[in-house]
């Protein structure tokens, strides 16, 4: 008997079945089906598609988490002044409750992660970590997004439609693209000579 992704057989509340893209079950005929093949098992109850997304999950996570917790403690408990809800309970910060909700599908999880996506219970729990966890990174960013530029002009074809492209990684260098031509320029010494020009007041800008 083929063993199934748990998200498929028996289901996970709330995640859509992972399914082959292009495959069909025996009797589709649906001309607007993607796809409706359960994908196998590969890791535990998990198919590949679903590990490989709890295995990032996990770096992500990782990151996340200190941030959440640096904000939570960063950020006021109003008490006073009116400031509590109808009912006089004070509302917990939106980095609390994502944090929370990731941490509610940890319970009981064993290090060996492997051992945990062995079960079903454990390989669903596993399945809504990795999607709470993307949810809270898409709700608290940590990583710079990339930044239009208003007033140089590209070199190459003089449009203005240049980008500002943070480094994907620590030491990595910042990148200026042009989302029309292409043009890219990662110099430091000329990206620095763009960020003067993108700082000069309205009155002081050069042709």
């Amino acid at each position: 008997m083929t063993l199934l992704c748990v998200t498929c057989d028996p289901g996970v509340p709330g995640v859509r079945p992972c399914t082959v893209r292009g495959e069909h079950r025996d009797g589709c005929e649906s001309d607007s089906c993607g796809g409706c093949m359960p994908r196998e098992a590969r890791i535990g109850c998990l198919c590949q598609v679903c590990w490989l997304r709890y295995e990032q999950a996990w770096s992500t996570w990782a990151l996340l988490e200190p941030y959440l917790d640096r904000f939570d403690r960063l950020s006021p408990r109003e008490t006073v002044g009116g400031r509590t809800t109808p009912t006089g309970y004070v509302p917990l910060p939106q980095t609390t409750l994502a944090a929370d909700e990731v941490r509610s599908w940890l319970t009981g999880a064993p290090d060996d992660a492997r051992a945990w996506v062995s079960t079903l219970d454990g390989a669903a729990k596993a399945v809504q970590f990795s999607f709470a966890v993307q949810r809270a990174a898409r709700a608290h960013q940590i990583q710079e997004q990339n930044t239009r530029l208003h007033r140089m002009h590209c070199p190459a074809c003089a449009r203005l439609l240049l980008v500002r492209i943070p480094p994907a990684a620590f030491l990595d260098d910042v990148t200026v693209k042009c989302t029309h031509c292409g043009w890219t320029q990662n110099d430091p010494s000329k990206i620095d000579e763009i960020a003067a020009i993108e700082a000069m007041p309205w009155k002081e800008k050069t042709a």
